[in-house]
């Protein structure tokens, strides 16, 4: 099954990637920007393949916008 991976940031961030196939990272790993978590999930159902990504920032337990992230 696919699974939702969470990395912790400093700062009290955390960031959520999913869904994920083939995990490539195992908790309390030490990981930077060129890490693989694993393979991002396709859904093969409905109209055809679909690969969507889910990621989220959150600051303590509030979500925050990931814009500023992405740049």
């Amino acid at each position: 099954g696919t699974v939702t991976v969470m990395v912790e940031h400093e700062g009290g961030y955390i960031s959520l990637y999913s869904p994920i196939d083939n995990l490539s990272v195992k908790m309390g790993d030490a990981v930077n920007k060129n890490t693989s978590l694993g393979k991002l999930h396709t859904n093969k159902g409905g109209k055809g393949p679909k690969t969507v990504l889910k990621f989220q920032i959150w600051k303590d337990t509030k979500p925050v916008n990931p814009e500023e992230w992405l740049a």
